[in-house]
């Protein structure tokens, strides 16, 4: 480092950090981690969101972008889950009130009313 920068700028560096690439199995409890927040949300409106362990590695192997890292999941969950859910509730399909699961079906994501 010493080669590459003034020593003013490296005496104002406190420490270093190197980090790992993500691999499939830290992007998978990373959505469970972004799947707890719509959980959570979709409880708060009276709704239950059962989410099966599948779909945690689903969302992970979909998503995965070794260059952008975890910031996928987050669209990921969106555009395949949470609209899904916007949509049904929109459809009178899905109330206050109902359980809703989350599995893997023909290769998708579905939500059905348990």
């Amino acid at each position: 480092m010493d080669d590459y920068f003034n020593p003013e700028f490296i005496n104002r560096i406190d420490k270093i950090l190197v980090f790992k690439p993500l691999d499939i199995s830290a992007m998978s409890d990373i959505a469970k981690l972004q799947m707890k927040e719509l959980i959570d949300r979709m409880k708060e409106r009276g709704i239950n969101l059962i989410v099966k362990s599948s779909v945690y590695k689903f969302i992970a192997k979909n998503s995965f972008n070794p260059q952008m890292g975890a910031r996928p999941i987050k669209r990921f969950i969106s555009d395949k889950i949470e609209n899904n859910i916007a949509n049904q509730i929109l459809a009178d399909k899905i109330r206050n009130g109902d359980s809703i699961y989350a599995d893997i079906l023909n290769n998708e994501i579905s939500i059905a009313k348990l």
